[in-house]
């Protein structure tokens, strides 16, 4: 049953309720056939697990909230200015200096391509699959 999806009054009546609640006696009687009222802490999926979801939003995350992905953006990024801007980058993978002028170019297609990418999660969430 989705109580959730219930009116007030037929969520009310599935559980044998009214809106002033029970009475003392109806909830000893429940708390003696159900047991107390306890909600399970169930283990999701882990975080990092999630973010690599084909159906969840990116922005369902709370990036900035999320130390393990600020850690690995991080790094990342120290290792790509080290490739890109240090002596030992241009010897080991040839490579050159960028200028601020590319980076001005570069970064949309990539803000872009996380947009894309959320559209795409966004239709395959609508469409069930």
């Amino acid at each position: 049953m989705k109580i959730h999806r219930l009116s007030v009054v037929d969520a009310l009546r599935s559980l044998h309720s009214r809106p002033e609640g029970l009475t003392s006696a109806e909830a000893q009687h429940r708390l003696h056939d159900f047991g107390a009222n306890q909600v399970e802490r169930v283990r999701g999926e882990p975080l990092w697990l999630q973010f690599l979801s084909d159906r969840a939003s990116i922005f369902s995350f709370g990036l900035l909230q999320n130390p393990l992905i600020l850690w690995g953006v991080s790094v990342e990024l120290l290792l790509l200015l080290g490739i890109v801007y240090t002596p030992w980058g241009y010897a080991i993978f040839g490579t050159a200096a960028i200028s601020w002028r590319v980076w001005l170019f570069i970064v949309p297609f990539m803000l872009g391509m996380i947009g894309v990418e959320d559209v795409r999660k966004w239709v395959v969430r609508r469409n069930g699959r």
